[in-house]
């Protein structure tokens, strides 16, 4: 069986992927996950409280998805980016 709370620190540094956590009302997040989302937080969503399945599924796309694949993408522009070189003269006072 599978351990969110376990295995994200390890899947969340090495993909850096969207990582939205979804926990019932009146749950805590899991000890880790506030360092997880303090060191990994472009990645990292704040966790989603639902107070019914059904209340859940009715905003799943607008809540979950959306902001998941828009994070997607700005992170695959990210990784896709080039590195630039900076040159001394350039950082001198005239």
């Amino acid at each position: 069986m599978l351990s969110v709370p376990l295995e994200s620190p390890a899947i969340v540094p090495n993909y850096l992927m969207p990582f939205v956590p979804i926990i019932q009302e009146g749950e805590a997040p899991f000890a880790m996950f506030v360092e997880l989302w303090k060191k990994y937080r472009e990645g990292v969503f704040a966790p989603l409280q639902y107070d019914s399945i059904k209340g859940w599924v009715e905003v799943f796309d607008i809540a979950v998805s959306e902001p998941a694949i828009r994070r997607r993408e700005e992170l695959s522009v990210r990784k896709a980016a080039e590195l630039i070189t900076r040159q001394v003269k350039d950082d001198r006072k005239v």
